[in-house]
């Protein structure tokens, strides 16, 4: 079983998204000192509205750039999170539930067929046996009963802490949406015209 558990996965990728916004962020702070050319041949032409403009079009246009590069790392760290993420939980899944390889018909018939009190002790028992392949049965009959959290209980430790780890996993439709468009861009900000052209200073341009 990996070493990488759900939580590691976690902490990394906040902390590559935490880098991708902050140098994000930094671009946007060094692009709000962007001035424009004044050797430019049009440059003595333009108004003081003209030049205004002309510095606010100017910055945007990096802005944008930068934020599109961003986007391009935060999609690609988000979805290589989902990845690990799912590959992680199936892994634990496996670990706890099994693929049913190794769980008989007959136990997985058994604890099918168990009342709720007796699939508790088939739990207990496999936990005391150390039945591997018996406690895969009665929890995969637990799953499916919503019993599976009150059986865990009975298990040893490593059981109940990979049982943790899977319930900790974010759901389906959550990483959905933070790996869909609106939940990326929601992520990672557009500039304003205000962020990337402070109020005029005596020399703006």
């Amino acid at each position: 079983m990996s070493d990488t558990t759900i939580s590691d996965i976690q902490a990394k990728h906040s902390e590559a998204a935490g880098k991708i916004l902050n140098d994000l962020y930094r671009s946007y702070d060094a692009i709000a000192e962007e001035k424009l050319d004044e050797r430019a041949a049009h440059y003595s032409r333009l108004t003081d509205a003209q030049r205004a403009a002309a510095l606010r079009d100017h910055r945007l246009d990096l802005a944008n750039e930068a934020r599109e590069e961003a986007k391009t790392k935060y999609t690609n760290a988000v979805h290589e999170y989902r990845e690990q993420l799912e590959a992680r939980k199936a892994e634990a899944e496996a670990e706890l539930y099994g693929h049913g390889d190794d769980a008989s018909a007959d136990l997985l018939a058994r604890a099918a067929l168990a009342t709720d009190q007796e699939l508790k002790n088939l739990a207990q028992l496999a936990s005391k046996t150390g039945n591997t392949a018996l406690r895969r049965a009665a929890l995969v009959a637990g799953e499916q009963r919503g019993l599976a959290s009150t059986l865990v209980e009975t298990l040893d430790d490593q059981a109940r802490e990979i049982y943790a780890e899977i319930a900790d996993a974010p759901p389906s439709e959550v990483l959905d949406r933070v790996t869909g468009d609106a939940g990326i861009d929601a992520v990672v900000p557009s500039a304003s015209v205000n962020q990337i052209s402070p109020p005029a200073t005596d020399n703006p341009y």
